[in-house]
């Protein structure tokens, strides 16, 4: 009767090739997940944009979503928006929400308030002083209030990607081609 195992000489064979894949998969799958979370970072935005619009429309008024700021009650003043954002009703057209008790002091309604980004090398920044809140009209516009939303992380601009909001309330993601800075 004649064993059926493997030699110590096939072991380190295998453990070799394994180690030498594993060393060269690894670097790709660390790329996959740092792109995976700036795709799925930006698409929640881009999904409660759209949210905001259609609650423009829905609500006959102008809706608002900006980040919030640090105390996570109203909007912030600064471009960063990976702390979570708020998308609300603004009643008085003021882009403020100063939010207590689920509605805003206007009276106006808060429709979500964004998670945010839970990487902490993930950055995304507004382009421009318009990307700090952005308003939809009744129209489901957003006239005047158009710019960028960028996502960076620690390998800079040649792996960002952007929602891009134009005057007419449609948003869509940057192509390769389309020139990003990292802030």
């Amino acid at each position: 009767m004649q064993s059926r195992g493997i030699t110590l000489l096939e072991l380190l064979i295998y453990i070799a090739v394994m180690g030498i894949i594993t060393a060269i998969a690894i670097p790709s799958f660390s790329n996959l997940i740092k792109n995976s979370k700036i795709s799925t970072s930006l698409t929640n935005l881009t999904a409660d944009l759209y949210l905001a619009r259609s609650a423009a429309i829905r609500h006959n008024s102008y809706a608002v979503i900006c980040p919030r700021n640090s105390s996570d009650n109203d909007c912030s003043e600064s471009p960063s928006w990976e702390k979570g954002w708020i998308v609300f009703i603004d009643n008085n057209k003021d882009g403020i929400c100063n939010f207590n008790a689920g509605q805003c002091a206007d009276k106006g309604k808060i429709i979500k308030i964004g998670e945010g980004v839970k990487s902490s090398d993930l950055k995304m920044r507004g382009y421009k002083h318009r990307s700090f809140r952005i308003r939809y009209d009744p129209m489901g516009f957003s006239y005047a209030y158009n710019g960028k939303v960028i996502a960076c992380d620690d390998r800079g601009k040649d792996y960002a990607r952007a929602i891009i909001i134009s005057n007419s309330g449609r948003i869509r993601t940057s192509e390769k081609n389309d020139k990003l800075k990292c802030e």
